[in-house]
């Protein structure tokens, strides 16, 4: 890894194969092939969770994502402000 300050974990490996056979167990679920309820127990089965929620928060991920990407585009935003900013103060100062 570039990042020395990167720590594999196990739990890492396991989450993303979780979030991988929730969105294939939920292809099915829209396909008709097994019920939410299909998908949600043998996901839980897999991954081995023993409370529910912890379950619920792999099959509801994907439904907090939106926020991410807009709290990232508004990030995007004001950084390309203060650039503008910075700029126009530097022509300014040098002109």
């Amino acid at each position: 890894m570039s990042n020395p300050d990167y720590r594999f974990h196990f739990h890492d490996l396991k989450a993303t194969f979780g979030v991988n056979l929730k969105d294939f167990y939920l292809e099915r679920v829209a396909k008709g092939e097994m019920s939410y309820s299909q998908a949600f127990n043998r996901l839980r089965f897999k991954m081995w969770h023993t409370r529910l929620s912890t379950t619920e928060a792999y099959m509801d991920f994907d439904k907090n994502l939106h926020e991410v990407d807009d709290a990232q585009d508004d990030w995007n935003a004001e950084l390309g402000r203060l650039k503008r900013q910075a700029l126009k103060a530097e022509i300014n100062e040098n002109p």
